[in-house]
């Protein structure tokens, strides 16, 4: 089972030119790209560019794997196929 999570706040367009919305309130940041559920395990997937984890992505990590989840920066496919299939 996977999933991609939407953790971007929604862009409104307004006279100044727009901004983007609140995250709803207790929303987690630093959330991965991509997270699994495999055989019962938590894995989550930070897609990167050219990009580096931010902070809030940084802290998610440590959190997520001090309970026992993987965590993985991904750069392509071929990447987050190796990584499922060492795990």
């Amino acid at each position: 089972m996977f999933w991609r999570q939407n953790s971007v706040p929604i862009f409104q367009p307004d006279k100044n030119g727009g901004r983007f919305r609140r995250m709803p309130k207790w929303t987690m940041a630093g959330l991965p790209d991509i997270i699994v559920i495999k055989g019962g395990q938590f894995i989550g997937f930070e897609v990167k560019g050219k990009s580096k984890q931010s902070n809030n992505q940084k802290k998610f990590q440590a959190k997520l794997e001090k309970a026992g989840g993987w965590y993985f920066v991904v750069h392509s496919v071929e990447e987050t196929e190796k990584a499922l299939k060492g795990l």
